[in-house]
């Protein structure tokens, strides 16, 4: 028995093993086709919004603009798929750091706008006074959420407005925070709001057809929602609109006050320098690097690019930048190591750069 009970045990621990190697496999699989499937994506849609800016005749114009279209919902679905594998996987995990809550809000309104103003839709974010600015938590999995409830209120809504509503409520003396996307869509029959969370589900067939998608925005948000120990409901009246709302715990951060950064903020025409800033590109992509310069290039900046993040490191010891764009993943050192290389290297030289990490 002792015997047989050893073998199980043995057993039990080398399929432990293999499940958690196959995750990690599963995980590197997933991050390495992020980059390779994204990097293409973009330059494809940077280079095609370069061209778009130019002198066009009426029909190339007309052209680009679909080939820009094409190429952004591809990309989307691309991420849509990436995403909800990462979240599947166990993945992601939620930060709790303070961040600004109505800033937030705002924010997801202003990226929602443009595509509303194609469909002639108004977008407003209420806020309630009761509503704190600052809290604790994930901002970007709150935005994530946010965003595609957003997106997806567009998405089926052909006249009116879409809302995004903040307020606090309370629960057994607990204050929770209650997210709203109201929109004035085609609305969901009964029957079919249950379905609404599964992935790669859309209510039914006919509304892939005619609005397209993959049928994983609404699984991401649960998936975010669930993560965040939260509850998403919906309310729902066919022809006349779609309210989700979010439900989540709440943590007020300490200081209601943000924090005001010494460094310079750099615009698009980097106003504040009195000579032309100096950026590092570093990037392992070749064509990466020529879109960037080229989004680069009218504002007078000096540009220097670089291959790999052991070329980042030595560019930054010879040279002060003011800005260094920084790929996550290259060959020899990646993004993050150099990062943190660079990072030592200001704090040795007391010089500071302002860095991103694409």
């Amino acid at each position: 028995m002792t015997s047989k009970l050893k073998e199980a045990t043995a057993g039990l621990t080398s399929a432990r093993e293999e499940a958690m190697h196959a995750a990690n496999v599963k995980s590197e699989f997933l991050a390495n086709m992020s980059h390779e499937i994204r990097t293409p994506l973009n330059v494809i849609i940077g280079l095609s919004d370069l061209i778009y800016e130019r002198e066009l005749d009426r029909d190339t114009k007309s052209e680009m603009d679909v080939l820009r279209k094409s190429g952004t919902m591809l990309l989307n679905i691309v991420n849509d798929i990436l995403d909800y594998s990462k979240f599947e996987a166990g993945h992601v995990s939620a930060s709790n750091d303070a961040f600004n809550l109505h800033q937030m809000i705002t924010n997801v309104a202003k990226m929602v706008e443009p595509l509303a103003n194609q469909r002639n839709l108004k977008v407003a974010a209420q806020i309630a006074g009761d509503v704190p600015h600052r809290i604790c938590g994930d901002r970007q999995l709150f935005e994530q959420a946010l965003l595609n409830l957003s997106n997806n209120a567009v998405k089926f809504t052909s006249s009116g407005c879409i809302t995004i509503q903040a307020r606090t409520i309370r629960e057994n003396h607990a204050p929770k925070l209650e997210l709203s996307v109201i929109d004035t869509g085609i609305g969901i029959p009964p029957e079919k709001v249950d379905k609404l969370f599964l992935r790669f589900e859309q209510g039914d067939s006919s509304i892939t057809r005619t609005y397209g998608g993959t049928g994983l925005g609404l699984a991401i948000v649960k998936q975010i929602t669930t993560l965040l120990a939260g509850e998403i409901r919906v309310l729902s009246s066919v022809g006349h609109g779609s309210t989700f709302i979010l439900t989540f715990p709440i943590k007020v951060a300490e200081s209601q006050i943000d924090e005001v950064k010494s460094d310079v903020v750099i615009q698009a025409n980097f106003t504040g320098f009195d000579r032309p800033p100096k950026i590092l590109i570093a990037d392992d992509s070749e064509d990466n690097r020529f879109v960037i310069q080229h989004f680069l290039q009218p504002t007078g900046a000096e540009l220097y690019e670089v291959a790999n993040g052991r070329e980042a490191i030595d560019a930054f010891t010879a040279h002060k930048f003011d800005l260094v764009l920084m790929d996550v993943q290259m060959p020899e050192v990646d993004g993050y190591q150099a990062t943190r290389e660079i990072r030592r290297l200001e704090r040795e030289t007391n010089r500071r750069a302002h860095q991103s990490l694409h």
